[in-house]
């Protein structure tokens, strides 16, 4: 299996109707979640590129595609998340083959797509996994 990379942006916190942030934020998530427990509902909305398989896997370049497309929606990202409560996170996810010589990952974050993360507050979670 060769090496991938996902990069994701995330919403998520308790009690919020899913659908409501798609139409707040006025974009289509990749997938939505809503966990329910004894005491409480949690949601997760999340828009994701990848995975992306074989070859450099760049994430420079997957995370400053993902904030392309969240830029136009930052005001709604940054007052639907501080209306109701929620957390936001970009996640980047490696899936590293240890059995097999690995093509080079570029890993980071270019300037603008800090100052994105910076104004949404956001944060970054970074996973690697062997397989």
């Amino acid at each position: 299996m060769p090496n991938a990379a996902e990069v994701s942006f995330s919403l998520f916190g308790e009690g919020v109707d899913p659908s409501v942030l798609t139409r707040e934020i006025g974009l289509t998530p990749t997938s939505l979640r809503q966990e329910h427990t004894r005491s409480t509902t949690q949601t997760r909305w999340t828009l994701t590129l990848g995975p992306v398989e074989g070859g450099v896997l760049d994430v420079y370049e997957m995370a400053a595609n993902l904030v392309a497309t969240l830029r136009p929606h930052q005001a709604d990202i940054l007052r639907v998340k501080l209306a109701s409560g929620l957390e936001a996170m970009l996640q980047v996810v490696l899936r590293i083959d240890a059995s097999a010589e690995s093509a080079p990952m570029a890993i980071g974050f270019e300037p603008e797509v800090v100052a994105f993360l910076a104004l949404v507050g956001a944060s970054i979670d970074i996973d690697t996994y062997l397989h």
